[in-house]
């Protein structure tokens, strides 16, 4: 979960959740560079952001199967 300055930042709506693999289905939103960003309002200075994971650790069964999670934040005019 995701807050920007003290406001919940709600999960994409992925269009085929919980669908398992298949080479014939397209990828239509799992990928970052083609998902529709998500829109948060920053004010002028700093911003506060707070990212809570439901992980312990970030050490995989080995170097093969790393625990990665991934967001970013970009200015967009």
């Amino acid at each position: 979960m995701i807050w920007v300055n003290g406001q919940l930042i709600g999960p994409p709506q992925w269009l085929r959740a919980s669908q398992r693999g298949d080479l014939e289905i397209p990828l239509t939103d799992e990928g970052y560079e083609y998902r529709v960003p998500q829109t948060i309002s920053l004010k002028k200075g700093w911003n506060d952001i707070l990212v809570k994971l439901p992980i312990t650790t970030f050490n995989g069964r080995d170097w093969n199967n790393p625990v990665k999670w991934m967001f970013t934040f970009l200015p967009i005019d």
